[in-house]
């Protein structure tokens, strides 16, 4: 599974300016229950690393765009 390049594939929030003066900082939201039986056999740090991972994964392609100025803010 690669990146997320579905036309509609956005993050949740784009600051221009935010951590640097005229550079976008780019920020997806994500909800999970770390009591979850899932995750009974991780440890947190583990569980926020592989989410983090995966949110990589699936925007890396949205954000590179939107950095080179393909998608505008």
């Amino acid at each position: 599974m690669g990146s997320n390049i579905a036309m509609d594939a956005r993050l949740d929030i784009h600051a221009w300016g935010f951590w640097e003066p005229q550079r976008a900082a780019l920020f997806d939201v994500g909800v999970f229950h770390p009591n979850a039986d899932c995750y009974r056999d991780k440890e947190l740090d583990q569980i926020y690393r592989n989410h983090e991972n995966e949110k990589r994964r699936l925007y890396s392609r949205i954000t590179l765009n939107i950095e080179q100025g393909i998608l505008h803010p």
